[in-house]
């Protein structure tokens, strides 16, 4: 009965482990204007600090693609003052838009991408975190 008792709680232990030590792959975040649907992606899943970071965000309009967008995104920390962070996303397949970016420092980000299609403007708003 003791020998059964010990492996139940290596077994445990050992899915506990595994579970708290696996990372999140919550690197897909969706917003809505007008119709339009924004999803984001981004690379790697969560960003560090002062390494790449690679945005690509796909855009929706019912079941087709939007091309052919003009699209900056604009990078805040909601709880610090910062300099603009601007960069622009370029189309690389019909209705899919990235860059890459380095991030300053760890902790809370909004990425707010302003579209510019057919002279409508959309503006899709993400919260992530960086480490």
């Amino acid at each position: 009965m003791r020998i059964r008792n010990y492996f139940l709680f290596l077994v445990f232990l050992g899915l506990l482990f595994l579970t708290g030590c696996s990372e999140k792959s919550n690197n897909l975040l969706i917003s809505q204007d007008n119709g339009v649907t924004a999803t984001l992606t981004i690379e790697p899943s969560t960003p560090v600090s002062m390494e790449n970071t690679r945005f690509m965000i796909t855009l929706m309009e019912g079941d087709q693609p939007v091309k052919g967008a003009d699209m900056i995104l604009n990078l805040t920390m909601p709880g610090m003052k910062m300099p603009e962070n601007k960069i622009n996303a370029v189309e690389k397949e019909p209705g899919s838009y990235s860059n890459t970016t380095l991030l300053s420092m760890a902790g809370d980000w909004h990425l707010q991408a302003d579209v510019t299609h057919n002279a409508k403007v959309y503006t899709f708003d993400f919260d992530f975190k960086a480490k």
